[in-house]
């Protein structure tokens, strides 16, 4: 897999957005978080929102600083840590729907009180899903 960098640089850059590269062992220290929070998604009984109302969702809970993480090779199916992750600052959240052709990424708060996860192909399969902390605590 080649590692969709330049798309990703345009779709922040389209955003308006500042960003700073993190190093790579906070890339991997946030993906063992969100996993911790999030990494059930897909498990039955789980609330979420999927595809435009998933996008709208986040937008509306966006508060100005967010992580935007590569988290796993799509031929592959465990989490690691994938190209460059970013600390993003702005008021408009980047589509990744280019960029889940080649990566799965997850757009979270710091705090993972929320996230909005773009899986392989969301165009495709559908996606990206929206949920957040106290919905995963709820899941049956």
């Amino acid at each position: 897999m080649q590692f969709p960098s330049e798309q990703l640089l345009v779709e922040l850059e389209r955003c308006r957005l500042v960003w700073a590269e993190l190093e790579p062992k906070e890339h991997r220290r946030y993906i063992q978080q969100w996993i911790g929070s999030y990494g059930d998604l897909n498990v039955r009984g789980c609330r979420k929102r999927s595809g435009a109302r998933a996008m709208a969702e986040a937008q509306k809970a966006l508060q100005g600083t967010f992580l935007l993480i590569p988290c796993r090779d799509p031929s592959f199916k465990t989490w690691n840590a994938v190209g460059s992750a970013y600390r993003c600052q702005g008021d408009t959240l980047p589509d990744l729907t280019e960029v889940s052709h080649h990566v799965d990424a997850f757009i979270s708060l710091e705090d993972f009180n929320w996230t909005l996860f773009y899986g392989h192909e969301v165009d495709v399969f559908g996606g990206p899903d929206f949920t957040t902390a106290e919905w995963m605590s709820q899941a049956v």
